[in-house]
């Protein structure tokens, strides 16, 4: 990871101030989205927070839908 740091340290020193501070702010969301706890059920709470939402139309069964 050190390495990693070092790279992109180097890399971002030779651009100018102002997309040096972009890298900075880049690396701070990385690191703050890194720390975030991921709940895989957001989208059934989502989904659940409007319940009057129209389901997903079923699809065709394929030997029904016409080729191109």
């Amino acid at each position: 990871m050190n390495n990693l740091v070092e790279a992109i340290d180097k890399e971002a020193s030779t651009l100018p101030p102002e997309f040096q501070r972009e890298v900075l702010d880049f690396i701070g969301y990385l690191h703050a989205k890194s720390k975030r706890k991921f709940d895989p059920a957001w989208l059934e709470r989502a989904w659940g927070a409007a319940p009057d939402f129209p389901d997903r139309p079923q699809q065709l069964p394929l030997s029904d839908i016409q080729g191109l």
